[in-house]
């Protein structure tokens, strides 16, 4: 009966934890200056409510008649137009609130709208105070030159009603911003479309109408930008990093870069970095070079002396994962139970119990406390791929660990059974969980005396470091070849 747009416009305000977003928006439908029809008000508090409760999608013409026709029939004209006034609310108040975050834009206006009605001392009080702002801005990201574009036009309009006054010292600034924008527009663009690409590792490039221009206009300039707009270089580097063939020497002076200048970034620019350096660490210790699971740590490690994981809202559940994998692995073990404690309250509340337990049953396996291990493995429900095969993946090395045939041969069943079901799902990641299980069968058969199948694990191992769990099946082949 409710319009499902109505419904997921009232869904974002129930959604919202915080009870003070509630009553704000309460008190906007309340407020005559944007809301004259109590009616309207009543409706759309009533959605809300009933979104909160779960009861959207049951809201029946009997419930409506009472909550907000006072029993009588609904016309259904006037339904439609109470729908339409209803949505209107909601996306003006959505908009007032993203319009209320940009403090830049709104000095931008009113020097605009003072610019126009002729209040010189107002516009000229706030225009210096504006630039005294800008000023003092050590990040220039893409709303940085947006702001101070707007602001310029401003003044230009401002100082061209003399006609005889030279303003090529202002139109050759504003120039600057629009290149600078441009710039860092085209590069944030590209990199974007290239990390969402799995393997880039310099092998990847994108064939887009002036980039290279914007790669050469920071390079012929190269130590302006090093100095003076952290958010342009960091994102030169990144590019760099995934689409030169010496990618490597960018990865370094990436994290070098962010690590000396930690303080000129904002949280969000500490993200665009964050993920990047991350994501090209992580592909190339899954490749084999085991040294990055070092490089990867000691990002994690700076960004947490920093203080950069204290100020997120939520902590994402892959990454809270991924940062005691990447610390149990390189024998942080004492660092990732520290860091778990710390910031596990910052993840997700749908997902923190299942996160939590796949966290500690990873770290007390690295402990070979297996019992426990299995203990918390066995309380994770399966939010993904990736949670169930990182369970299944541990289990299975438990069971071989504790030589519990029984368990470990249907569990390699099943996953492989799992893996062929999602295989197009998977990517690349399907080979290498793929030989994993391959690997396990035959370290399984040595142990049985069929001493036929050491040499294709150690042709295997030898040939092929993108396994999942290569270090563990090194280790236990090794353990065979000694006997």
């Amino acid at each position: 009966m409710i319009n499902p747009k109505l419904k997921e416009l009232s869904e974002i305000i129930s959604s919202s934890s915080d009870k003070e977003e509630r009553k704000r928006f309460e008190e906007f439908l309340l407020s005559p200056y944007f809301n004259k029809s109590q009616k309207t008000a009543k409706f759309c508090l009533f959605l809300v409510k009933c979104s909160a409760e779960g009861v959207i999608d049951s809201i029946s013409e009997r419930s409506l008649r009472s909550a907000i026709f006072r029993g009588e029939a609904i016309n259904g004209k006037k339904f439609g137009f109470l729908c339409t006034n209803a949505k209107k609310l909601f996306e003006e108040y959505l908009t007032l609130n993203e319009f209320e975050k940009e403090s830049g834009l709104q000095q931008n206006l009113l020097l605009k709208s003072l610019n126009r009605t002729g209040a010189r001392k107002n516009f000229d009080s706030l225009s210096k105070r504006i630039d005294s702002i800008f000023k003092k801005s050590l990040y220039h990201d893409h709303d940085y030159f947006s702001d101070r574009i707007m602001f310029q036009k401003a003044i230009i309009e401002r100082k061209g009603i003399d006609f005889e006054k030279d303003l090529s010292k202002e139109y050759f600034i504003l120039s600057e911003y629009v290149d600078k924008q441009f710039a860092i527009s085209k590069l944030e663009l590209v990199n974007s479309y290239l990390s969402r690409k799995y393997h880039v590792l310099g092998k990847e490039r994108a064939e887009l109408n002036l980039l290279e221009e914007s790669v050469k206009f920071i390079e012929d300039d190269r130590e302006h930008f090093r100095k003076n707009e952290t958010a342009i270089f960091s994102e030169y580097l990144i590019h760099k990093m995934m689409s030169s063939g010496d990618n490597e020497k960018y990865f370094h002076e990436l994290f070098e870069y962010v690590s000396s200048n930690h303080r000129k970034f904002t949280q969000e620019g500490l993200e665009l970095v964050y993920y990047p350096l991350i994501n090209y660490g992580s592909n190339r210790a899954a490749l084999g070079d085991s040294i990055f699971l070092n490089y990867v740590f000691r990002i994690y490690q700076s960004f947490e002396k920093n203080g950069y994981y204290g100020r997120l809202k939520t902590l994402q559940d892959l990454d809270f994962i991924s940062i005691i994998i990447i610390s149990l692995r390189v024998g942080k073990t004492a660092w990732a139970e520290k860091f778990h404690r710390k910031y596990s309250g910052r993840l997700n509340a749908d997902t923190r119990q299942d996160t939590e337990n796949l966290s500690r049953g990873l770290t007390e396996f690295s402990k070979k406390n297996f019992n426990d291990a299995v203990s918390y493995l066995g309380r994770v429900n399966y939010i993904n791929s990736y949670y169930y095969l990182k369970c299944k993946e541990t289990l299975i090395k438990i069971f071989y660990e504790t030589n519990d045939m029984l368990a470990l041969i249907p569990l390699l069943d099943s996953t492989r059974h799992y893996l062929n079901r999602r295989k197009s799902i998977l990517s690349i990641h399907f080979k290498r969980y793929v030989d994993f299980l391959k690997c396990v069968k035959h370290l399984v058969q040595v142990r049985q005396k069929d001493n036929g199948n050491a040499y294709k694990i150690r042709n295997e191992l030898r040939s092929n470091h993108n396994i999942i769990s290569h270090e563990w099946l090194l280790e236990k082949y090794n353990e065979i070849a000694r006997k």
